[in-house]
């Protein structure tokens, strides 16, 4: 599992230092850890959590503070989504 941002490993206050845009995966974990999630256009997200999966609809061009490791393909249907770290 990928650990945080080195910038913000010991200062959880600071703003996200960089973001990318994902391509859903049931297999591939981002990079780091993400803080933050946003879509150009509105959908379902699967979100792979310290917690287990979950779903959430998103709302487009809103950033949804969250932490999560990876965005499944499976039951994935919004686009032009980022994850801020």
């Amino acid at each position: 599992m990928p650990s945080f941002h080195p910038q913000v490993k010991n200062n959880p206050t600071v703003s996200s230092p960089e973001f990318v845009n994902v391509t859903p995966s049931d297999s591939v974990d981002l990079k780091y850890i993400a803080r933050m999630v946003s879509c150009a256009v509105a959908g379902d997200i699967s979100f792979q959590t310290p917690d287990g999966a979950i779903i959430l609809a998103i709302p487009a061009n809103t950033n949804i503070p969250m932490q999560f490791s990876r965005i499944n393909a499976t039951n994935t249907d919004a686009t032009g989504i980022i994850a801020w770290f």
